[in-house]
């Protein structure tokens, strides 16, 4: 029987960003761009009031639209961006320290919420690490594309909104915090824009956001912390979901999480 691999990252992202338009990321980035100040009261309130103001959210915010508005800090950075070569007139947002603390802060945010779904799928699903895994089984069935789709949209709501909020919040928190304070120039050319801080690179491009620490791609391009996790399947039966080098986020959805971000140094507390 054939195997197929399906890199987990763009396949869960795809499926817990059904709902939105395919420009979600760039319209959040625009709306930032225009409103700077805004920054200042916090990432997860330039969220909201940018949801808002896009005239989706009437009234009080219900939880349907908070995940959205969250997810459109996933999609922020995942989608692709349109860099002017350093030749043309430059987007002025790109030398702006608050945008790009924004832009690292969704890829955070971005790095703890896969890592969290990933080990939830895992174990909602049968799918394990292991080479000799058995075939994943759902009620005594082989689990079926959809049920693979259905599986990722639930464990995306089995996670309370009021920690993805917190986790945006600490996110947020770390990379505008002094550690990140200096940021190198950015350099605009072939279509990206490439920026430094601290141990950390960034290259925004056609490919979205893509995060390098220490010379490995920490997030983007399908990578997750370093590593670059799978799903398997036979006869479209899901077999595995191999997340080596993930660890678990299941801590930062409890009440004043730790944020980590790299084997278990400490980087920011709520």
């Amino acid at each position: 029987m054939a195997v197929l691999t399906t890199a987990a990252l763009p396949m869960f992202v795809e499926n817990i960003t059904d709902c939105l338009p395919v420009s979600s990321g760039r319209t959040i980035r625009q709306w930032l761009l225009s409103h700077p100040d805004l920054l200042h009261q916090g990432l997860l309130t330039a969220i909201r009031q940018a949801f808002k103001e896009s005239g989706q959210a009437k009234g009080a915010p219900t939880d349907t639209d908070r995940r959205a508005f969250l997810l459109r800090c996933l999609t922020a950075v995942v989608d692709p961006f349109d860099v002017p070569a350093a030749t043309e007139e430059v987007n002025e947002a790109w030398f702006q320290p608050d945008y790009l603390a924004m832009l690292e802060a969704c890829a955070l945010y971005g790095i703890h919420l896969m890592r969290d779904l990933f080990d939830r799928f895992s174990e909602t699903s049968g799918a394990q690490s292991d080479e000799d895994a058995a075939i994943n089984k759902l009620n005594g069935r082989l689990l079926t594309d959809a049920g693979v789709s259905e599986r990722i949209k639930m464990v995306y709501q089995l996670t309370h909104v009021e920690a993805l909020e917190r986790l945006l919040d600490a996110a947020w928190k770390e990379r505008s915090g002094a550690r990140y304070k200096y940021r190198s120039t950015v350099v605009l050319e072939n279509g990206e824009a490439r920026w430094t801080v601290d141990r950390d690179a960034f290259v925004a491009g056609p490919h979205g956001l893509t995060w390098i620490r220490n010379g490995v791609i920490w997030f983007g391009q399908g990578h997750v912390c370093g590593g670059q996790p799978i799903i398997q399947y036979e006869d479209k039966a899901a077999l595995r979901l191999n997340k080596s080098n993930i660890e678990s986020s299941r801590d930062l959805w409890r009440a004043g999480p730790t944020l980590a971000v790299d084997n278990g140094a400490t980087a920011a507390t709520l």
